[in-house]
């Protein structure tokens, strides 16, 4: 029988974390934790991040991206860089939002916390890690034959930031939702920072790996969504 690799074991270690709060959602919050997402805390989710994930981690060191234990990596370019990054990310959007106003659109603590680890880890397996190494794998490798595998990376980093950032500025536009801002410079500015938040993952992902990119969003949701709103809001 195949030993299970430290890699896999990690993965399902993520996927794990993702099942407890799941366990937890259902126990505690039969009414659901966060009503105005429907698809949160699904096992649709759970499915999503599982598969696609896995998909995105066998394929990763295919297209450039380390693999999440690789020795070249060391631990502090796994983990300490990635989290200071994160955390100055989140500076940024403290301070854009001290002066811009643009409102509370955190989970109430102490969910938040549920909310935001089942967050990083989703949008990281899901929205990033299993399109971006897709992508590169169907067109660089398989397409062009290996080659411009930096630059085609790049195109569609540059694509999920803008997408990410269009959505957000669509989110901030509708009249009426918690998070509508009036003035078309914050909208705008705040698509931005999304688009430059989302490029700054991923070249993390590109050049350190999965666990690097999570440790960069866990820790910029932590200084945002988590501690932010308990000091300001």
């Amino acid at each position: 029988m195949k030993k299970i690799s430290v890699r896999d074991k990690t993965f399902l270690i993520l996927i794990g974390i993702m099942f407890v709060i799941k366990l937890f959602d259902i126990i505690f919050s039969p009414n659901h934790i966060y009503p105005g997402r429907i698809a949160s805390f699904s096992w649709i989710e759970i499915a999503l991040a599982f598969i696609l994930g896995y998909i995105g981690i066998r394929i990763s060191d295919k297209v450039g991206i380390p693999s999440m234990w690789d020795p070249k990596v060391s631990n502090k370019n796994r983990f300490l860089l990635p989290t200071v990054v994160g955390i100055l990310l989140g500076v940024i959007f403290i301070t854009f939002d001290y002066y811009a106003k643009i409102g509370n659109m955190s989970m109430g603590f102490p969910l938040s916390i549920l909310f935001y680890l089942w967050g990083g880890i989703y949008s990281e397996a899901f929205l990033h890690l299993f399109p971006v190494t897709l992508l590169v794998f169907l067109f660089s490798s398989k397409l062009l034959k290996g080659r411009y595998n930096k630059e085609v990376y790049w195109i569609f980093s540059v694509l999920l930031g803008l997408t990410s950032a269009f959505g957000m500025v669509m989110a901030f536009s509708i009249p009426g939702v918690p998070i509508h801002a009036s003035s078309v410079y914050v909208i705008y500015s705040i698509g931005f920072l999304i688009f430059i938040t989302e490029l700054t993952v991923l070249y993390i992902l590109r050049k350190y790996g999965f666990l690097s990119a999570i440790s960069t969003r866990l820790s910029f949701y932590l200084i945002w969504h988590i501690i932010w709103p308990l000091i300001f809001y």
